[in-house]
């Protein structure tokens, strides 16, 4: 990675997005801790930081990041989106339902958190309660990935026909 001095938090942030958004996670750490480093504050250097090490597999330390940016700025919602995809990452069904849970709470119109509480509704193994909230995500943002696929699987294994389950 090229050595750039950060003078401008915005920019650094536009940067550390496209690192992540290219998929360059290795890279986006290391530009997090640079920014970080310079502004310790900020919290959507350390989101994309805990984003980076999820990606990266490194899940405890994810979540880590994540809870101290919640115990900063309690209300962030982006934060407990990351620590629901970190602990599902780490099988801890129960506490990413929860993240998620607060993520749609605090952000409700947010189609991404709420097709995440779906997955981990399904794999708690409640699928009425993943479909219900996967159609909400759907009404949201129909162009979420493999909605219209997701929908379909759920309406044949539950028997629903026309959005409606079997009497």
């Amino acid at each position: 990675m090229r050595h750039t001095k950060i003078v401008n938090q915005e920019a650094a942030l536009v940067k550390l997005t496209y690192l992540i958004s290219v998929k360059r996670y290795s890279s986006a750490l290391h530009f997090a801790n640079k920014i970080l480093n310079k502004w310790p504050d900020n919290l959507d250097a350390a989101n994309n930081k805990g984003i980076a090490l999820d990606m990266l597999e490194r899940y405890e330390e994810a979540v880590a990041c994540f809870s101290k940016i919640i115990k900063r700025m309690p209300n962030y919602a982006n934060a407990y989106n990351g620590m629901g995809n970190a602990l599902k990452s780490l099988k801890r069904y129960d506490e990413a339902l929860a993240a998620f849970e607060t993520a749609t709470r605090l952000e409700p119109g947010n189609a991404v958190f709420a097709y995440g509480k779906a997955c981990i509704l399904e794999g708690l193994h409640r699928s009425h309660e993943a479909y219900d909230t996967l159609k909400k995500a759907a009404a949201m943002q129909p162009n979420l990935p493999n909605i219209d696929e997701l929908l379909s699987r759920y309406e044949a294994d539950l028997g629903i026909t026309g959005g409606k389950t079997p009497s």
